[in-house]
């Protein structure tokens, strides 16, 4: 039979496709069908039957790697075969092992569906086309019989060809979005919960090292300006030292001189915390990053030693480290959030009545 294109084509069938899917859902709407064209139909078919000859071509059941942890004849569910063999290129594979989250271009996976006596069925593929579909990826869908032939299905009193944007497998392997569309098993490396806070920490701990080298180049002492109106070992109160000296970077300064209200991104206010005898006790420092934490004002706090060592404390037997989203730093400074989470003298201009 002739297949009617039109936009019936490619945008709704029965699922054929899902990797670890147990069941297809309801194809969408015959009044949805409109956004198919006959040109994209023909392409549809062009693009298939080109993938067939390169797949051929490669003899993949030779020189292609099976999914890792997959091995043949594997457990399969509706809708595909009863037992799977499923095989990826280079390009599929390297994402696979190194969990690298999301295919590139180019890659292709070509799923084998054996009948429950280890006949082949059918063969479906998916096929990573740059530009083809943004909205899913880019995925390329086709179902082949075990002769290349591209398949079809009965919908509507219409012949439609499985291949293209295939709708029912859109909407099955839309429910692994976040997987890439891919059922199979995961793409990115899972951490648990442990891990999260573990890295959360290694990642802060990298970042104030990073502060203190940037303080340090700098000379913050001889190159940077006191806070305006705050001079050398002015009174401290606790939980800071006896003694204070506030130091600014250029950024911050513009915002405390021209009453601009919030500091910028970049800004980076400096504390040296000092005991009654004016030996430093500590250094504490507010570098305000964007992006870093817009529930309180981007501000990355750190607590270093005089020696530029992050500080820690113990907090309900736990060893917490004082960089990052330092929650006693913010608990306090947050009764200063019309202030930009500052104590130290107003960012805004007063006006007396």
């Amino acid at each position: 039979m002739k297949l009617t294109f039109n936009l019936l084509i490619i945008a709704l069938v029965t699922s054929f496709f899902s990797i670890g899917c147990e069941r297809a859902k309801e194809a969408v709407e015959e009044k949805e069908i409109s956004e198919i064209t006959v040109e994209e139909g023909i392409i549809a078919e062009k693009m298939a039957n080109e993938l067939w000859n390169k797949i051929q071509n490669e003899k993949y059941w030779i020189n292609w790697k099976m999914w890792p942890g997959k091995e043949a004849f594997y457990k399969g569910k509706e809708p595909h075969g009863a037992l799977l063999t499923t095989y990826v290129n280079d390009a599929s594979l390297e994402t696979i092992i190194q969990k690298k989250g999301q295919m590139p271009p180019g890659a292709i996976i070509i799923e084998e569906n054996y009948m429950p006596d280890k006949t082949l069925d059918s063969i479906t593929v998916m096929h990573k086309v740059e530009g083809f579909n943004p909205k899913v990826n880019d995925w390329f869908w086709v179902k082949f019989g075990p002769d290349g032939k591209i398949a079809t299905a009965e919908k509507y009193g219409q012949t439609l060809m499985l291949a293209g944007k295939v709708a029912a497998c859109i909407e099955c392997h839309g429910e692994q979005s976040a997987n890439d569309y891919i059922f199979t098993s995961t793409l990115k490396e899972e951490v648990s919960e442990a891990g999260k806070v573990e890295k959360e920490i290694s990642d802060t701990e990298k970042m104030a090292n990073e502060l203190w080298d940037k303080m340090q180049n700098e000379n913050y002492r001889l190159n940077w300006k006191m806070w305006p109106g705050k001079e050398a070992f002015y009174e401290g109160k606790e939980p800071h030292g006896n003694y204070l000296t506030t130091y600014v970077n250029a950024a911050a300064l513009e915002v405390i001189v021209q009453k601009k209200e919030k500091m910028p991104p970049g800004a980076i206010i400096i504390k040296e915390n000092y005991l009654p005898d004016k030996n430093i006790d500590s250094i504490t420092v507010m570098y305000k990053i964007e992006g870093f934490d817009p529930d309180d004002f981007d501000w990355f706090w750190v607590k270093f030693a005089p020696s530029g060592k992050v500080m820690a404390e113990e907090k309900d037997g736990e060893t917490v480290t004082l960089a990052g989203k330092v929650a006693n730093c913010i608990e306090c400074h947050g009764k200063q959030t019309s202030n930009d989470y500052i104590f130290t003298s107003p960012l805004k201009l007063e006006h007396m009545y």
